[in-house]
């Protein structure tokens, strides 16, 4: 029976938050422990109980402290972590890109299609195939077909207004 209480107060006394409460409250005791008899002004009656209160505080200290830092360390890794969360991985624009510096430039259009196949939703590999089909293929033919497709994959009305903003941007260029 006492041995299950003691247990049972045990993993009670486990949990992170509380053994941060019991830190707490041994820092809070033995600094009363301390300050009382100082305060009193009896310097040789103070000093076993400053010697018995700075232990029990470096015990809370050590008690304390992962719970403490991994606070910090969580805030601090909020802070500079992404905001979005990604289910799948992201694009690879790299074999395109290379393909289109080397002046591969169909077999960049080619992997602009996949990259554009398997992420439906992402504008860039579009905005590089018209990019592409007018400054490196000069074929604004091509270059309005990928537009067109585009436009009526993405419905979002900023998204077209994008391609459109990127495409006549282009065109002022030439």
């Amino acid at each position: 029976m006492m041995l299950r209480r003691i247990q049972a107060i045990y993993q009670f006394c486990s949990q992170p938050g509380m053994r941060l409460l019991l830190a707490l409250a041994v820092f809070a005791f033995s600094c009363w422990w301390m300050a009382e008899p100082v305060l009193s002004g009896n310097v040789i009656h103070a000093t076993p109980y400053v010697l018995a209160g700075i232990p029990m505080i470096g015990i809370s200290a050590i008690v304390a402290a992962p719970q403490i830092a991994r606070a910090l360390a969580d805030s601090v890794f909020e802070f500079f972590s992404f905001s979005e969360k990604f289910d799948r991985p992201q694009p690879m624009y790299g074999v395109p890109m290379a393909l289109r510096k080397s002046g591969k430039y169909e077999a960049a259009m080619s992997a602009y299609e996949d990259v554009a196949a398997d992420y439906p939703g992402e504008i860039k590999p579009y905005l590089e195939m018209i990019d592409m089909a007018l400054s490196d293929l000069k074929d604004p033919a091509r270059a309005d077909s990928v537009y067109q497709r585009a436009v009526l994959l993405f419905e979002d009305e900023e998204d077209r207004k994008k391609l459109a903003r990127f495409l006549s941007g282009l065109h002022l260029g030439d």
